[in-house]
This record gives structure tokens, C-alpha cells and sequence, in this order.
């Protein structure tokens, strides 16, 4: 049996600088972890996701009630996130935790039934916990 030959010794490749990275700090824990030392990244320019955010907060409650009330007028069927989104023209990034946030006051729940998305991907079936047509 031939041992194939002895290949040069490759130095272990230095690790990135972390010049200009501002350390994140971690009060409950002593030593740094791996990231620690990651960069901040945002993909907007500053000062949008401020605005966005307070934007948001002041149409809350408008989101929550419709989705409330869309979930409540498909009785027995629910919807999916999907479907409200669509039938709502609401953004996923608002529509999800608006509902998520009626799951969690028991407004509504998941049914364990599941329908599949425009993508054709299983997506949980919620329905109202009492069901209603009037609108609030």
C-alpha cells in the first residue's frame, strides 16, 4: 500500500477584525460569546424604522379590530394568515402579530384544521372564539 505524499503544511487562515465592530455587552453573562462581536445590520436608512414604527402604532388598533372582525364573519371556516392578508390587503408584517396578538387575549384560536397558502405551503386555520356578523 502506497501512502500518498506529504502535502505542505497550510497555516490556519487568520480570523476577521473586529476593528470597528461595537462590542454588544451582555449583563447576565461574564465572558463574551460568539456573537458578541457580530455587526449591527439594518437594511434601512436611519430614521425610517423609527418613523414605521410609530406609524404602525397608531394604525394598531384599526389592524387589530378588522382582522378580529374578518376572522369572526368566516365562522366556522376561519381563515388563514394568508387569506386575511389577501382578503384585508394588510402586509404580513402587520397582519402576524396583529393576530398573533388576538391569540394571545383568546379572541381567537388555532383550530388544528389546515388549508394551504397561494404557495401551496399548510397553513393554520384560526378561528374566532365567539363568532359574530355585527361589525365593532
Amino acid at each position: 500500500m502506497t501512502m500518498p505524499p506529504d502535502l505542505p503544511q497550510q497555516s490556519a487562515p487568520e480570523p476577521p477584525s473586529n476593528e470597528g465592530v461595537i462590542k454588544q455587552t451582555h449583563h447576565s453573562e461574564a465572558t463574551p460569546t460568539l456573537f458578541d462581536a457580530l455587526p449591527t445590520h439594518h437594511n434601512a436608512p436611519n430614521g425610517t424604522s423609527e418613523i414605521a414604527a410609530q406609524r404602525a402604532a397608531k394604525r394598531a388598533p384599526a389592524d387589530w379590530r378588522r382582522i378580529l372582525n374578518f376572522i369572526r364573519k368566516r365562522g366556522a371556516h376561519g381563515a388563514t394568515d394568508d387569506e386575511g392578508e389577501r382578503e384585508l390587503r394588510i402586509i404580513a408584517q402587520t397582519y402576524t402579530p396583529q393576530r398573533r396578538k388576538l391569540a394571545q387575549d383568546g379572541l381567537i384560536f388555532d383550530s388544528g384544521k389546515r388549508r394551504k397558502t397561494l404557495r401551496g405551503c399548510p397553513a393554520a386555520v384560526w378561528i374566532a372564539a365567539k363568532f359574530t356578523e355585527r361589525e365593532e
